[in-house]
């Protein structure tokens, strides 16, 4: 069924859309260059910033090639006389306190893991070592209280 067509219907379909102004066209060409140039900037943005990232990385892969290896490391403990052994073999020594270790005695039965801390509280109770003081600010404290001043 086909209803008779409205006065409003028939209004409507007689409009025609009308020729944009110059103004608004030089309006709109003017946002879509803006709009160009934006994304242009935010490209070179991208560009400078990946190659500050390689020139950074770079840097780093230099600095760690011809830095010597026996040289002085900045977080080195400076007060430590002996040396630590990083090696696959002094990790797994069930004589010297490691996280395998631990595990073990943990998977194990509970009297292992008693053990376990029963021998490692004696060996640091024979040992002679000076604790080593550690400090998170360099600065003494007269500098840190004038810093924060008085609370």
């Amino acid at each position: 069924m086909t209803e008779p067509l409205d006065p409003l219907e028939s209004e409507l379909a007689a409009l025609q859309p009308l020729q944009p102004s110059a103004e608004l066209q030089d309006r709109i060409e003017e946002k879509l260059k803006v709009r160009a140039n934006s994304r242009r900037q935010q490209l070179l943005i991208g560009v400078l910033a990946l190659t500050g990232c390689l020139a950074a990385t770079a840097a780093a892969v230099v600095f760690r090639v011809y830095l010597p290896p026996g040289g002085p490391h900045p977080f080195e403990n400076k007060h430590s006389e002996e040396a630590t052994d990083f090696s696959l073999a002094a990790a797994l020594d069930p004589a010297q306190p490691s996280l395998w270790s631990f595990h073990r005695a943990l998977a194990g039965p509970e009297r292992d893991l008693d053990a376990l801390l029963d021998k490692q509280a004696g060996l640091s109770a024979r040992s002679d070592s000076q604790p080593t003081p550690f400090r998170v600010l360099r600065s003494s404290d007269a500098e840190i209280n004038h810093l924060l001043g008085e609370l």
